[in-house]
């Protein structure tokens, strides 16, 4: 009778110590999942964010070309060449950085303006009217291309 209650009670022991590695097992690998889980979400909003910034910094850029093109117009009223010429390289400098795809806005149409922003040469003894209304119109295009995109 003792060898059969040593058997039922290693025989017990060896059961619970099976369910409690089961157990572990199966928590282990509950928990590995929620990990995974977890780490997918926050690696697909760091994904999010990073592609926001992108959006908003080619926005900042855009603003900040658009700008410097309205300053250009404005130091050629005051027959300020040199000025005009630093904000028109500005202006050159700002639309290069901008992404047209993530502004949401025609990259073909952008590009063209672009093109012929970059283009332009003030040059003293100009004429300062001519080269205003050829400034303006850019200004122009490029408020037609951007505003659509802003609704």
């Amino acid at each position: 009778m003792k060898k059969s209650k040593f058997r039922t009670v290693t025989a017990g022991i060896l059961i619970a110590v099976l369910a409690l590695a089961a157990a572990y097992l199966i928590g282990l690998e509950q928990g590995r999942s929620e990990k995974e889980s977890v780490i997918k979400g926050l690696e697909k909003q760091v994904s999010d964010l990073q592609r926001n910034m992108a959006v908003t910094e080619s926005r900042n850029t855009l603003s900040t070309g658009r700008m410097a093109l309205c300053k250009t117009v404005l130091d050629l009223e005051q027959v300020n060449f040199g000025m005009a010429e630093t904000h028109l390289n500005e202006t050159t400098a700002a639309l290069s950085h901008v992404s047209p795809i993530l502004v949401a806005i025609d990259p073909a149409r952008f590009e063209e303006l672009r093109r012929e922003i970059a283009a332009v040469k003030i040059e003293i003894g100009s004429n300062t009217s001519d080269m205003r209304s050829r400034l303006l119109d850019f200004s122009s295009r490029l408020d037609a291309l951007v505003k659509p995109a802003q609704h």
